[in-house]
């Protein structure tokens, strides 16, 4: 560490400087290998913690802290709480070594919770340094940030959060990492499909997932082959066993293709009625497909997915969902990164300091629709989640309204002829 070790710096043994934005840094020893999830931003954090001065060894506490909101009332060292233990994963410990000047109270007055934890009921260590023992005991998505995260309800009642994890073409293994993670951080809607060869995987991922299963919505699609009345049956009787779920929570067709159309959406709503389904939609369907299942009778779909972002915004198609009662469910709102370099986005993301990817995704949000981003990797997964706390205003919106070129990064079947 050279020059950076001030004067009264503690034995030799701490292991990491972590810099406190210039007003100095913290020590770090670590005790004990973490391997859950990391403190991040919007998490909900309980530890176990005690601080130690002058000898003394103070009594163990527990806490709560939501990562990102202030820690005053928490009884953490105000200014160098957050930052060591941004440093941590859920189920390490660690000892860190604090200057004096970071500890220093807020202004205004000091409430008895907001006291530090190396005062005692009146009295209070004063010292130039102190340790403090950390054990971090959970993660979890914060409850205060969930709430803000809102649902869409379809026919029928189901409701469905409006961000969850897209698995398109994810490898079994990776889908099992991917699902495995996102239920860990919060995630509470799946999308998969037959197509992508990796129920199995999701459904294990599931099934070993501390959670309920009530409490994850899982979505899955009866693939182009499988048109027809019967084929779609037996489809969703497959996709049940790969999944080892006794219901799927929403049960689409995954396009036009194929043909048959309407003798497979009546294979869906008897697979509804036998209980195999909760809800049932289409995927990418376009105005024209919509308006022949309403004109032969059918009921409206509750759900129809398609690929939406700045660059591919489908907005005649989603006001005749909306006027129809349809939720819109946009896949690729990230336009498999090929605009994330994008001027106006960078833009946007840099006055709000937020990644191009969360701009896009928050995009998504104020529109109204849900949004499944794809990911296999726990740090994006982090930050796709974290668009929660911070709204893009009328100015932003005009600005990506700008972006609109009809971009489709996936397949374009919107326009396909009518097979039904």
């Amino acid at each position: 560490m050279g020059s950076c070790v001030p004067p009264d710096a503690p034995p030799v043994g701490w292991e990491d400087a972590i810099d406190v934005s210039g007003d100095g840094f913290l020590l770090k020893r670590l005790l004990c290998e973490g391997s859950g999830v990391q403190c991040v931003q919007g998490v909900e954090t309980s530890l176990r913690h005690r601080a130690r001065a002058a000898g003394h060894d103070f009594s163990l506490r527990r806490a709560t802290v939501v990562m990102g909101s202030p820690t005053a009332e928490h009884g953490l060292p105000w200014r160098a709480s957050e930052v060591a233990l941004r440093t941590m994963r859920e189920g390490q410990r660690a000892i860190f070594w604090i200057h004096a000047s970071l500890v220093s109270p807020p202004q205004g007055p000091i409430l008895a919770s907001a006291l530090p934890p190396w005062s005692e009921g009146e009295y209070e260590w004063i010292e130039d340094s102190y340790e403090w023992e950390v054990e971090v005991l959970s993660c979890k998505v914060a409850s205060a940030l969930l709430s803000r995260a809102s649902r869409l309800t379809v026919r029928g009642g189901v409701s469905i959060p409006q961000l969850g994890l897209g698995l398109y073409m994810v490898s079994p293994p990776d889908a099992y990492r991917a699902v495995s993670e996102a239920i860990k951080l919060g995630y509470r809607l799946i999308d998969t499909a037959s197509m992508y060869q990796n129920e199995n995987m999701v459904g294990r991922a599931l099934r070993d997932a501390a959670v309920l299963r009530s409490e994850v919505l899982v979505v899955s699609k009866l693939n182009n082959p499988d048109h027809g009345y019967h084929e779609a049956l037996r489809a969703c009787e497959v996709s049940r066993t790969q999944l080892g779920l006794d219901i799927i929570d929403l049960y689409l067709i995954h396009s036009p293709h194929g043909g048959r159309v309407l003798e497979t959406w009546d294979a869906l709503l008897e697979a509804r009625r036998r209980g195999w389904v909760r809800q049932i939609g289409v995927s990418n369907f376009g105005i024209g497909h919509l308006e022949q299942l309403r004109t032969a009778g059918r009921e409206m779909p509750a759900v129809n997915q398609f690929e939406m972002s700045p660059f591919c915004q489908e907005q005649e198609l989603r006001k005749y969902c909306d006027r129809m009662g349809v939720v819109v469910m946009g896949y690729s709102p990230l336009t498999r990164g090929e605009r994330l370099e994008d001027h106006r986005v960078c833009a946007i993301a840099q006055k709000h300091r937020r990644s191009a990817a969360q701009v896009l995704i928050r995009w998504a949000l104020q529109q109204g629709v849900v949004s499944i981003p794809k990911s296999v990797r726990r740090e994006r997964l982090e930050e796709n989640l974290d668009v929660f706390c911070f709204d893009l205003d009328q100015g932003d919106v005009a600005q990506l309204a700008s972006c609109e070129e009809r971009l489709h990064t996936c397949w374009d079947c919107l326009n396909l002829p009518w097979v039904g």
